[in-house]
């Protein structure tokens, strides 16, 4: 599966049941709390690294953020829930175990990964049968 793929399929996967938020998401906006399980599901499934910082948004109230880099690119496909300017700092190294420290977050990751296989396996057509030769 391609990256392009992934994303359509992951951006019909959130909920408000896989979000840190619950109370704050909404449709407009289902990037909103999703960084932390989205990219240990983008580590697992493209691999690369696992990073963690902090988002400070133009309204100063400083909040942790995730996101991945892979093959040295950044990659970060929650990076929308934030406001235009909002600027990232503390960069630093996360593992799978920081991310998904207790059962809620585990469940919240175990939804959305089997989310994203329902999508996927809705996107990709089924294989179609070869004619048989006479």
């Amino acid at each position: 599966m391609d990256l392009t793929t992934f994303r359509t399929a992951l951006e019909r996967a959130w909920t408000a049941t896989t979000t840190y938020c619950p109370e704050g998401w909404y449709d407009q906006d289902p990037a909103w709390g999703q960084c932390a399980v989205t990219s240990v599901l983008i580590a697992e499934t493209f691999g690369g690294e696992l990073l963690q910082g902090r988002a400070l948004p133009p309204s100063g109230i400083r909040t942790s953020h995730y996101w991945n880099r892979i093959d040295g690119v950044p990659v970060d496909l929650t990076w929308r829930q934030f406001p235009v300017g909002t600027t990232l700092s503390e960069e630093r190294a996360a593992t799978r175990a920081t991310l998904i420290a207790n059962r809620w977050m585990e469940a919240r990751y175990e939804e959305l990964r089997s989310n994203v296989e329902r999508e996927v396996a809705r996107m990709v057509p089924p294989p179609q049968p070869r004619p048989r030769l006479a």
